[in-house]
This record gives structure tokens, C-alpha cells and sequence, in this order.
């Protein structure tokens, strides 16, 4: 389970049974979960939550398997709430790598939008991609592509991500 808070309301994702799982704490107690993606093969869900006035954002990126045309890619999944969880936008792809390579997505958030970062397999040595989520209006800027200096291994880190990225 991963877990953001803001004005003192925690928020929670989690996959299981191949779905994504969306929950709060307001401070009296955990709220009902709620399928937020339904799927058969996502995992490894983050979570960040931003204030975009006027309201309160909520962002949740995960990785799953797509099938198209009896193809499989490894695909990494988004979705936003401005309404505290109560409605989701569909699901949007962001990015497909070959079937089996480990992404581990991870989602940071500020009021000017939010920023999907996870593992890439492409170069040599490894890497992260960045990308900058989809806004209100459906504009997106390209992904950028930090490339690895060793061995493509570990779990993508939003707080190193920050360091190399300002």
C-alpha cells in the first residue's frame, strides 16, 4: 500500500487481484475501498496528491500487461480524481515497454501538475523515463529519458528523481 497525505487526509493505492484499489483516512478511520482500475494484471501503484486550485488532485500511476493484436508490452497506467477520490478519468497509457521488464512507476505532484517517472530498459546501462502527465485538457509534453551509468536495477526513487531533475 502506498500512501500520500494533504491537509491532514491520507490517501492510499494498492493493486490486488490485478486491479487498483483507492482508499482515505480523514482521521476517523480508513474509507471503503474502491476499484479505481479494474484489470487482472496491474501492480506496483504509487500515489501523490497536489493542490491544483481550487481543488485537491489526486494522481495514481501503476503498471500492467496490454494485450493488442496478440502482442503483450508491459504498459504504465494513469489516472487523476479532482473530486477526493469520489470519480476517476479513464485510464490513460502513458508508455509500453517489452512484456516481462520491471517498471516500477512512480507519480510526483506539485499545483502546476504531475510527473510520472519508472525504469527503462532501452539503453545499455539502464535508466529512468520522466514524463509529465496529461493536464485538464488533454495536453501532454514528451517524456525525457535520464540514462542509467550501471546495471538497470532498483526501484525508481521521486526523491533522486528530484535532485537529477532540478
Amino acid at each position: 500500500r502506498k500512501i500520500a497525505a494533504m491537509n491532514g487526509i491520507q490517501y492510499a493505492t494498492y493493486c490486488s487481484g490485478g486491479s487498483v484499489w483507492f482508499t482515505k483516512n480523514d482521521g476517523t478511520g480508513w474509507s471503503a475501498e474502491k476499484t479505481v482500475y479494474l484489470g487482472t494484471t496491474a501492480r506496483n501503484s504509487s500515489i501523490a496528491v497536489a493542490y491544483e486550485a481550487p481543488y485537491i488532485a489526486i494522481h495514481i500511476v501503476w503498471d500492467f500487461d496490454y494485450v493488442d493484436i496478440g502482442q503483450t508490452t508491459r504498459r504504465v497506467g494513469y489516472m487523476k480524481s479532482t473530486d477526493d477520490g469520489a470519480h476517476w478519468t479513464g485510464r490513460t497509457l502513458i508508455y509500453g515497454e517489452p512484456a516481462g521488464t520491471d517498471i516500477y512507476p512512480v507519480v510526483t505532484a506539485s499545483p502546476s501538475g504531475a510527473i510520472a517517472i519508472w525504469k527503462y530498459s532501452a539503453y545499455p546501462g539502464g535508466g529512468l523515463i520522466a514524463k509529465p502527465l496529461p493536464l485538464l485538457d488533454g495536453a501532454v509534453a514528451p517524456y525525457t529519458v535520464l540514462r542509467g551509468t550501471g546495471v538497470n536495477t532498483g526501484i525508481p526513487s521521486v526523491d533522486n528523481f528530484k535532485v537529477v531533475y532540478n
